[in-house]
């Protein structure tokens, strides 16, 4: 039932990183559509409704908050029932793998559920940005022949989260709003943004830090203009 639901701690600036990401893409131009704790099937459902739209030539999925990796495979985690979050506590005071626990795993969005949704998508080319603990989300598996360009970014196993929201997400906003445009024409594409994290993350976290030092990035096809930054105010 709805009000049986219950989540895992919540993660502090989790809220103000989908305000400013919002704030971004509206400046650019995007329709965006934000749930804040959702449960899977709700996610899953405006997942799709938005990637199978027609007459939309991009599709941006960005998510900031809780997930994990177990192998080869990531996950999401939503809002869990009340039932699932006591059988994986139950697993971990056993010893146990929580990933064995059934109640858990039905209740996780798959990496592959993810990118089954994105072959789903009528858009040629596709951005997915995650702010959570997994890398293997984006190691895509699967292409649809109508992709042109599918280009992943995750944090990875040590995203750090702050009151004032991820490190990760702020490295990406800083990047699109003009900090990634190394060719200097006003224009951030997704192969500078790739360059500029990868070269930001060291500096920002710092030599003592350990945190957030193997991201995940993933790209197919052609090369794709993210931002005209000059559009892009606060």
């Amino acid at each position: 039932m709805e009000n049986e639901l219950i989540g895992l701690p919540m993660l502090p600036g989790i809220e103000h990183d989908l305000k400013r990401m919002k704030f971004l893409l509206e400046a650019q131009g995007y329709q965006v559509h934000t749930m804040m704790n959702p449960v899977k099937k709700h996610l899953l459902a405006e997942f799709e409704a938005v990637a199978v739209m027609t007459g939309v030539s991009e599709f941006f999925f960005y998510y900031s908050g809780h997930s994990s990796d177990n192998n080869e495979t990531g996950y999401l985690v939503p809002v869990l029932s009340e039932k699932a979050s006591n059988a994986t506590k139950q697993a971990a005071e056993n010893g146990k793998n929580p990933y064995e626990v059934k109640l858990l795993t039905d209740e996780l969005i798959s990496s592959l559920e993810i990118h089954n949704l994105l072959k789903l998508s009528l858009a040629t080319k596709q951005l997915v940005v995650i702010d959570g603990n997994t890398r293997q989300i984006c190691k895509p598996e699967i292409f649809a022949e109508n992709i042109q360009s599918l280009h992943f970014y995750c944090a990875g196993p040590d995203a750090v989260a702050r009151l004032d929201g991820g490190v990760f997400t702020s490295l990406i906003l800083q990047g699109l709003k003009g900090g990634a445009d190394k060719q200097k024409d006003g224009q951030v594409d997704t192969l500078e943004l790739e360059t500029w994290l990868k070269e930001q993350i060291p500096e920002m976290l710092g030599e003592k830090s350990t945190l957030m030092q193997n991201p995940t990035f993933f790209h197919f096809g052609e090369n794709q203009v993210l931002s005209n930054y000059r559009m892009a105010t606060e």
